[in-house]
C-alpha cells in the first residue's frame, strides 16, 4: 500500500470518528438548549411586581400565552374613602379594559386570559390612592 493510500485511509477513520463524537455531542445539546429556551419563555409573566404606583402613573406586565394571568391591585392608603382605581389594558387592544378597585387595605385580583400580550395598568383613582400592582 502506498504511503498516499495509507494517510488517506487514516485521515477517512479520523473524520468518522470527529464527525460521531459531533453527532453525540449535538444530540445532547439539542435537548440541553430546548430545556433552556422552554424555561425561559414561561418565565416573563411569573410573579411580576410592579411596585407601588400613585395617581396616572402606568405599568407594563407581561401575561402567559397559555391559561390565564391574574393581575391584583393593593390599596396601600389607610385613610377611608381612598379607594383606588386601576384601568388594566391590553396592549394588543386598547378598546378593551378592566376597572379593578380596591378600598383602602384592600387587595382585588382579576382574572384573565390575555394571551400574552402585555398589559397596562394604570392608576386612576381621583381620590389619590397608591396601589401596589402585580401580577402572577
Amino acid at each position: 500500500m502506498s504511503d498516499q493510500a495509507t494517510a488517506s485511509r487514516a485521515t477517512s477513520k479520523t473524520r468518522r470518528g470527529s464527525l460521531a463524537k459531533r453527532i453525540v455531542v449535538a444530540s445532547l445539546m439539542v435537548p440541553a438548549a430546548a430545556v433552556g429556551v422552554l424555561s425561559a419563555g414561561a418565565s416573563p409573566a411569573s410573579a411580576t411586581s410592579g411596585g407601588i404606583i400613585g395617581y396616572h402613573e402606568i405599568r407594563v406586565f407581561p401575561t402567559w400565552f397559555w391559561g390565564s394571568t391574574t393581575f391584583c391591585a393593593r390599596n396601600v392608603e389607610t385613610v377611608p374613602g381612598k379607594y383606588a382605581k386601576i384601568r388594566v389594558t391590553p396592549m394588543s387592544n386598547p378598546t378593551l379594559f378592566d376597572d379593578v378597585y380596591a378600598n383602602p387595605g384592600q387587595t382585588t385580583c382579576i382574572r384573565r386570559s390575555w394571551w400574552g400580550s402585555a398589559i397596562v395598568a394604570n392608576n386612576l383613582s381621583v381620590t389619590g390612592a397608591r396601589a401596589d400592582v402585580y401580577t402572577y
